[in-house]
């Protein structure tokens, strides 16, 4: 009979302070993920979840509609990703539009954007294009790099990455492992071998 007596009270209370309650648990949720990006120091985030969800409890029987969209609009402009892309939008891309003809001629010259590759790229691509092969294989160092396999790939072509080619690039250290292949060329620890 006291358990019954128990119960009911817990059962009354929780009726009577429901909504207290379910608001307290809200702001706690919240408050755990606004602790989350705070320690990916994502800081604007974290005060906005919470200034937000503030608003939107004192504003929640009028019609916000028109409060929450300058809000969020705040939020995309100064979060850091997207103030920083439209920074570097406006800096790259808008004097592209003002005037397009160097950019355009960029477009349609040979090897243009080469220097941005990794060096070890455009060493491949000097030996590729001194010793003039059609297709090339990569060593497993070079194969499991994925920058490297990439960036080989599409700055190469047309000339083919391919696994039963001769012509395989590999690294000093791999040397032992290629001791039957034939030295092409040799630049800044990369070597270019035929293998038969």
């Amino acid at each position: 009979m006291t358990k019954n007596i128990k119960n009911n009270s817990i059962n009354q209370f929780y009726t009577l302070h429901k909504q207290k309650i379910t608001l307290i648990l809200e702001f706690l949720l919240v408050l755990v993920f606004a602790y989350v990006e705070w320690r990916f120091k994502h800081r604007f985030y974290a005060l906005f979840i919470i200034v937000f969800f503030v608003f939107t409890h004192i504003f929640k029987d009028r019609d916000h509609k028109d409060l929450i969209i300058p809000i969020l609009i705040i939020f995309l402009i100064f979060n850091t990703l997207a103030f920083d892309s439209l920074l570097l939008f406006r800096r790259i891309d808008v004097p592209s539009i003002q005037h397009p003809k160097s950019y355009l001629k960029n477009l349609f010259t040979a090897d243009t954007g080469l220097e941005v590759l990794p060096d070890s790229v455009q060493t491949m691509l000097t030996m590729m294009h001194a010793a003039n092969i059609e297709n090339y294989y990569l060593s497993p160092d070079y194969y499991g790099d994925g920058e490297i396999m990439q960036r080989i790939v599409e700055s190469a072509w047309p000339i083919k990455l391919e696994e039963s080619s001769q012509y395989i690039f590999i690294s000093d250290q791999d040397n032992d492992l290629y001791q039957d292949c034939s030295f092409v060329a040799n630049m800044k620890e990369i070597n270019l071998v035929k293998c038969n």
